[in-house]
């Protein structure tokens, strides 16, 4: 009797600290989840179904309602990381991709960011993303359209946290998914890639239904910005495993027709299109590129050298992995299988560049493979709780950024586990199926 009341003691008072921290203090909640997943105490609230649903929800809406006046100001701040909180603005990327696109047929003079008084944006201005980017106008008015599609884009979200906590029981791990940095990051510029990830797992998630439509859409979504173009060929390689020509054909179609498109806009506009930031901060950003720029200004080797060696890391730590054999009886079920492949050649895509951590949250649905096979190999996942990662203490004293350093090289070592753990698989599947049989397979007729 003592010791379920003492459970229970211990339940109420970790369920108090997480609302305490996620409302409060966000960038301790970070920490503090990590900590309650690396030893195991999250599986004492695991089971508080209601509790994380509740918790998602009323954050998410939250964020919206703070978006919509300066009066919020401190209250949209309190719900991210100072450093990527950024003057006041609500929904950055989302603004500024619409003044991108009212360019195209008119003219922005000094457009604000909502609320920023210092920060705007005139024409001529364009993101450049992809083909599609520099074509697609818009005509109305700016922040009324980043409310809707804003508040359209977080009641999707919430509805795929419901469908996938409600066909699961890691509710804890779940609920960190789509609470984790990156996500609130993403959410909080309401970056393109929220709706390229929306857009994408819905067309997966029913994509036996609708093969042509979920190939088509993916083919759009790569046409307006370049990475997506990772889903195709992760959906090809998906159905060369599974020895189906009809959608291998359809997808490889796919992806002549998204060369084919590029190459002709490329020389017809005489441009080569494709974004001209290349981000590399320690505590906000990921990818070989990120990093390479990174090391390069501490060891003064050049970035391509450093490149050359990040990659040989990730082939070392997989055949570490491969030797481990902790993927000795990975084994997923077919709707499993499309969604992996899928974004593990997404993901590998991103990798080789430059990215803001939002982008990470591109990385979910395998991060959740990964926990309900890998549940136990902790390295796998720190990253979801610790990229991006700017603590509240090192805002007020910068002289303790080293503690931000600190917990971005942990997430940093477990973002390139996961990413050698998916080359891993893809590898091992290969030689399963053997690069004969899959020549074969690609060069064979009906």
């Amino acid at each position: 009797m003592k010791l379920k009341f003492e459970s229970k003691i211990s339940k109420y008072l970790i369920l108090s600290v997480f609302i305490l921290f996620l409302y409060l203090e966000i960038s301790y909640f970070y920490i503090f989840t990590c900590i309650l997943f690396i030893t195991n105490l999250y599986k004492i609230i695991d089971k508080e179904k209601i509790f994380y649903l509740v918790s998602v929800f009323t954050f998410y809406f939250l964020r919206f309602v703070f978006s919509l006046s300066s009066s919020f100001d401190s209250n949209w701040d309190s719900f991210s990381l100072y450093n990527f909180s950024y003057a006041n603005t609500r929904f950055f990327d989302l603004q500024q991709n619409l003044v991108s696109m009212k360019c195209i047929i008119t003219n922005v003079d000094k457009y604000y960011y909502k609320f920023s008084t210092t920060s705007y944006i005139s024409c001529p201005y364009s993101a450049k993303y992809g083909p599609l980017s520099t074509k697609i106008p818009f005509l109305g008015d700016i922040w009324i359209a980043t409310l809707i599609l804003s508040f359209a884009a977080i009641v999707s979200v919430l509805y795929l946290y419901k469908y996938v906590i409600d066909r699961n029981e890691n509710y804890f791990f779940i609920t960190i998914l789509f609470l984790s940095p990156a996500t609130n990051f993403l959410i909080e510029r309401m970056n393109i890639d929220i709706f390229i990830f929306l857009v994408s797992i819905y067309c997966l998630i029913n994509y036996i239904k609708y093969p042509r439509l979920g190939t088509f859409f993916i083919l759009i979504l790569s046409l307006y910005k370049l990475h997506p173009f990772g889903l195709l060929v992760g959906l090809t390689f998906y159905f060369v495993i599974k020895k189906d020509k009809k959608l291998f054909q359809m997808n490889f179609n796919a992806i002549i027709l998204f060369f084919v498109v590029y190459l002709l806009d490329s020389i017809y506009y005489m441009d080569v299109l494709a974004t001209e930031w290349r981000p590399a901060d320690l505590r906000t950003t990921f990818g070989l590129l990120s990093d390479s720029l990174i090391l390069d200004k501490i060891l003064g080797v050049g970035v391509n050298a450093v490149y050359i060696l990040l990659i040989v890391i990730i082939l070392l730590l997989a055949l570490t992995l491969n030797r481990l054999k902790l993927f000795s009886d990975f084994q997923l079920n077919e709707a499993e299988e499309l969604i992996f492949y899928s974004f593990a050649f997404l993901i590998c895509l991103n990798f080789m560049y430059a990215n803001y951590d939002y982008r990470i949250a591109l990385f979910l649905p395998i991060s959740y493979v990964f926990y309900k096979k890998l549940e136990s190999t902790k390295i796998v996942h720190l990253f979801i709780f610790l990229l991006p990662i700017g603590l509240k203490i090192t805002n007020r004293n910068p002289e303790l950024i080293y503690i931000d350093n600190f917990f971005a090289i942990i997430g940093r070592i477990s973002i390139y586990v996961f990413i050698s753990c998916i080359l891993l698989i893809i590898f091992n599947e290969i030689k399963a199926y053997r690069f004969k049989n899959i020549y074969k397979f690609v060069t064979q007729n009906e």
